[in-house]
């Protein structure tokens, strides 16, 4: 308990220190909780006077919902006690959303919503009126989740029960950001901060670095599926992912395009969504395939390694007796402005290097990858929609099913981002975009400590034990994000 308080204590002076600019002391900052860079979970309150819960910040979702007392096999270890807040109205209104192999229902209240800062009690915000979902019950595929609920952080058009969505319901609220910090316990803390970007963040691990050697590069927010009336994912045009063709030189310190060849293209004229409420990084079948084929013909041509498969790993592919930095470059190149005229469109490349994405354990590397089957390029899938379980909806074709890569937590770890409701953008902070990657054009990545990490002191089967743990809840989370993606995909009046 002493330790948790002085854990807490230096939490609380290192969100005082980001704040000590004027600008910065404007941003309400809610610190995250690093669960293993898997999740990370921030407290809310929840009625009057505050009933704190631990949810996950989903920018993949709209909606809050949280379990009540009745609910006794829902995750989490807290409740939702209506009869105890004098803020509570009861809407008389059940709710119920499908996420295919499960669902969680119960009914819609509007309740006070307080978001807690750094000090909370000098830096909270309130938010009266609040339409959030009170679960009764949970299927098992749910019961399996950490957190106690969730809090959409997505557009308007995925609200299918916090309507309006949080994002409309305070000025504040319209444009924030998420700083993954690089190591569970590391200082600054993991922090959703709304009102605004801290600039010192992107560079915070770096002791040579300084706020004048970050650029921020935007990307509009684009409609999908396109058919949709308003905007709902976080979602950007991904011009290309190119696997390879591009790492770095830790004899020089310095990022250099690699003399093996220009890569392969995995995927092209794709979506790609921001998604907070996501562990790894998602792709098509297809491009997963391909991106796998290439990082095994890397690791064996470049270093004399396999990545095999290995069913103890998310990805399902491992390399023994490897690094990060053997693993090939992931090169993402986003829209900035689309073409026009005949001119191409106008991007930004963005690279994961091996340390970004590769995580070791003991030498046992697995790239942080997996496959979806988000949208389906089926002629009539019929899918319940969310609102209500009677209804089916016909998923539409052609562009409505361009393919789709979501950006989870792997990605936000190697590049502070921020979301502008308002102006409809997402951000990414990048360290000396050009000057160490020798290239104009693309930021080099790379920056953020690798994720290597070391259990010797356990025996062989105490690591095995941990390392099957870890990969079962990286499945939870991941299998948790992908059915929030899909019951957000589908609200009526697609």
């Amino acid at each position: 308990m002493a330790r948790r308080r002085l854990r807490c204590a230096a939490v609380a002076l290192s969100l005082a220190a980001c704040a000590s600019s004027p600008s910065a002391a404007e941003l309400l900052r809610i610190p995250l909780e690093n669960y293993d860079q898997m999740q990370f979970f921030g407290s809310i309150g929840v009625g009057s006077p505050p009933q704190r819960f631990q949810v996950i910040f989903d920018t993949g979702s709209s909606d809050i919902w949280l379990p009540e007392t009745k609910c006794a096999d829902c995750a989490g270890s807290r409740r939702y006690h209506a009869a105890v807040s004098r803020s509570h109205e009861a809407l008389d209104e059940p709710f119920r959303l499908e996420y295919g192999s499960g669902n969680a229902s119960g009914s819609i209240v509007r309740e006070q919503i307080s978001l807690f800062g750094g000090d909370a009690q000098q830096d909270t915000l309130t938010l009266a009126g609040v339409h959030m979902g009170s679960a009764s019950k949970t299927t098992k595929r749910l019961q399996r989740f950490q957190a106690d609920g969730i809090v959409g952080l997505g557009l308007e058009a995925l609200a299918l029960i916090t309507k309006p969505s949080l994002l409309k319901s305070d000025p504040r609220l319209q444009r924030f950001s998420f700083y993954i910090n690089p190591l569970p316990g590391a200082l600054p803390p993991a922090q959703l901060i709304f009102g605004g970007v801290d600039d010192s963040l992107p560079v915070a691990h770096l002791p040579h670095a300084n706020q004048s050697q970050v650029a921020w590069h935007h990307f509009p927010v684009v409609r999908y599926p396109s058919s949709r009336r308003a905007h709902g994912f976080w979602a950007i045009r991904l011009h290309r992912l190119t696997v390879g063709s591009f790492k770095s030189r830790s004899d020089t310190g310095s990022k250099q395009l690699s003399g093996s060849g220009e890569g392969i293209v995995a995927v092209s004229a794709a979506v790609a969504i921001v998604d907070s409420g996501t562990s790894l990084l998602l792709l098509p079948r297809r491009a997963f395939d391909a991106t796998i084929a290439e990082i095994q013909q890397h690791i064996r041509v470049e270093h004399d390694r396999e990545l095999r498969a290995n069913p103890h790993v998310v990805s399902g592919y491992a390399c023994a007796d490897c690094t990060p930095e053997m693993f090939p470059a992931l090169r993402f190149s986003f829209v900035m402005e689309e073409a026009s005229g005949g001119s191409p469109p106008k991007t930004q490349t963005l690279v994961l290097q091996g340390t970004d994405y590769a995580r070791c354990d003991d030498l046992i590397c697995a790239p942080q990858l997996d496959v979806h089957a988000l949208f389906t390029s089926k002629k009539s899938k019929q899918v319940h929609t969310p609102a209500t379980s009677a209804m089916t909806t016909n998923v539409p074709q052609g562009k409505e099913h361009e393919e789709v890569v979501v950006l989870g937590v792997t990605f936000l770890r190697a590049y502070y981002v921020q979301f502008d409701s308002a102006r409809k953008m997402v951000g990414f902070a990048c360290v000396e975009p050009s000057l160490l990657s020798g290239e104009s054009g693309v930021c080099s990545g790379g920056w953020a400590p690798k994720l290597q990490f070391h259990s010797t002191h356990f025996s062989d089967a105490e690591a095995s034990a941990w390392r099957a743990g870890w990969v079962f809840w990286s499945r939870v989370y991941l299998g948790v994000g992908v059915l929030l993606l899909l019951v957000a995909s589908y609200p009526d009046g697609l």
